[in-house]
């Protein structure tokens, strides 16, 4: 994961020195690297730096941005945290939280992180209690009306209420065939070596089996498909900095940018119910 975090939006909006709503979000929603002790497992303890004007955490948004401090360090290794995992490190009389100290040094005082850390806390909490209210239609009709018509969406919580009703299918591949992998018709996600599938650095999302054989169909590798969450794939479109979603249907294909989703996200956790045991499992594409 290391390798592949470059956070290059996020690196944008820092050089403009403004902790703007956009550069907000993208705290809220980022990767970060921070010099860390190791602790077992993939847990790490935190490492204070000093500043002339007190104590401070140092974040990094790339693992470039890591090294120009620390590449030298042989008793700290970059950890990989989420901006509300430092609170339990944070005290009273801290400056506060420094990223890229290397280039950008962009100091987040001591209060406005804890303001940052309480939103952060309150999404997860709105999207993990969500689950008790999901319900599927297998037929997807809802999505398909809704969709009728339109080239794009302008209501994203519109949209996201009603994908939070509808089964959707996203696509993994691998370069080896794991049809013998597969236990009572299902290939358990975390423990096999697929990767979700993307084109043109969007995550592909569907309404219709048939719409991802119809894909496939040409293409080198082995394809197998999970049950999709959207509110997953528009978090995973933001911490490795890919461009958002394809939504496609039969009523043809929708771009969810990026954007617009990191725009419009703490209103989508709202109207969304999230998937039981979404992305854990695959399954054997097959034509109807």
């Amino acid at each position: 994961m290391i390798n592949v975090l470059t956070n290059k939006n996020l690196k944008d909006l820092l050089s403009k020195k403004k902790l703007t709503p956009e550069l907000l979000m993208e705290i809220k929603t980022s990767y970060f690297l921070h010099p860390s002790r190791p602790a077992g497992g993939n847990e790490y303890y935190f490492t204070f730096s000093n500043t002339p004007n007190g104590e401070v955490f140092y974040l990094f948004t790339s693992l470039d941005e890591y090294n120009k401090c620390f590449g030298d360090d042989k008793e700290l290794e970059p950890g990989v945290l989420y901006f509300n995992e430092f609170e339990r490190g944070l005290y009273d009389g801290m400056l506060g939280i420094i990223i890229n100290p290397g280039s950008d040094n962009f100091l987040i005082p001591l209060w406005p992180a804890f303001h940052i850390i309480a939103d952060i806390k309150s999404n997860n909490e709105v999207y993990e209690d969500s689950f008790s209210y999901w319900r599927v239609y297998e037929d997807n009709d809802i999505l398909h009306h809704y969709c009728q018509g339109k080239k794009t969406f302008k209501f994203y919580s519109k949209l996201f209420q009603v994908l939070s009703i509808s089964k959707l299918y996203t696509l993994v591949c691998s370069q080896n065939n794991l049809d013998d992998c597969f236990k009572e018709g299902k290939l358990s996600f975390n423990e096999t070596d697929v990767t979700f599938y993307k084109k043109d650095s969007y995550y592909l999302m569907y309404s219709d089996l048939d719409l991802i054989i119809k894909d496939v169909k040409d293409l080198d590798g082995y394809f197998y498909y999970l049950i999709a969450d959207a509110v997953q794939l528009a978090k995973l479109s933001f911490e490795f900095d890919y461009e958002g979603i394809i939504l496609k249907t039969p009523e043809g294909d929708f771009t969810l940018p990026r954007k617009s989703l990191l725009k419009h996200y703490e209103i989508i956790l709202k109207e969304y119910n999230k998937r039981e045991n979404a992305h854990e499992f695959a399954f054997k594409l097959e034509a109807e």
